[in-house]
């Protein structure tokens, strides 16, 4: 009884695994190849079906053959995709092109700066919403309302705080950086959002049960993680 549970299950996963690889070549059939974003795309099937790709899965891409139900409705799910990755991809290459490594680098290290400081704070039992402070009595307060703050914790918060202004000249040029980098940021939830109201509009107008997983945005996160840990260089003419 339980192998023939489990023969039925290979079997469904398998039925599933054969739709998306009949829609995925859909897909790559309706890309242009006047450009590589159709490399780009069948470089990173290669690299799912090879387990290069870490979370990133085949059957992550069900959900959208669940649009595929009319000739319509296909090729109007397949546009919306190709759309957006079209545009996840030429976002991730200008990142690169206007990040450098070291730049990239840079942006990590005052992260953890970040992280560290504010560590730090909660450690000594002090915290700061602004690693900036000029008034030590305003800026770090106890956890604990309870706590009574001595002079040795004064003192000890008055050494944290001339640390993090030395460390925030230091870190002046690192967070320059990353402020650029997190304007960019902003980019991809426009594009996430689109993909996500063109498909909800789909999901409304033709009753197709897949609003939870489109809502969950898991194949366009997992999608966006694959690509920002991978080198995409701009295209050659």
């Amino acid at each position: 009884m339980s192998d023939r549970i489990q023969n039925n299950k290979e079997r469904k996963e398998q039925e599933k695994i054969n739709k998306i690889d009949e829609m995925l070549q859909k897909i790559i059939s309706s890309m242009s190849t006047s450009e590589n974003y159709q490399g780009f795309f069948i470089e990173m099937i290669e690299d799912i079906k090879t387990g290069k790709a870490e979370d990133l899965d085949l059957i992550d891409f069900y959900t959208l053959t669940k649009f595929f139900i009319s000739e319509r409705i296909e090729s109007l799910t397949i546009n919306i995709f190709i759309n957006f990755f079209i545009d996840i991809v030429e976002y991730f290459i200008l990142k690169n092109a206007v990040f450098t490594k070291e730049e990239l680098f840079k942006i990590k290290e005052y992260e953890n700066y970040l992280k560290g400081v504010k560590l730090l704070g909660y450690s000594f039992n002090f915290y700061s919403k602004e690693f900036t402070c000029i008034n030590i009595k305003e800026c770090f307060q106890p956890l604990d309302k309870n706590i009574e703050i001595k002079v040795t914790d004064l003192t000890l918060s008055s050494k944290l705080q001339e640390f993090i202004k030395l460390a925030d000249r230091y870190f002046e040029t690192h967070k320059q950086i990353k402020n650029r980098y997190e304007l960019g940021k902003e980019e991809i939830v426009i594009i996430r959002n689109k993909f996500k109201n063109e498909m909800l509009e789909l999901v409304k107008y033709y009753n197709i049960s897949a609003q939870d997983e489109i809502e969950k945005e898991i194949l366009l996160k997992k999608i966006i993680k694959y690509l920002s840990n991978k080198k995409i260089n701009p295209i050659e003419d």
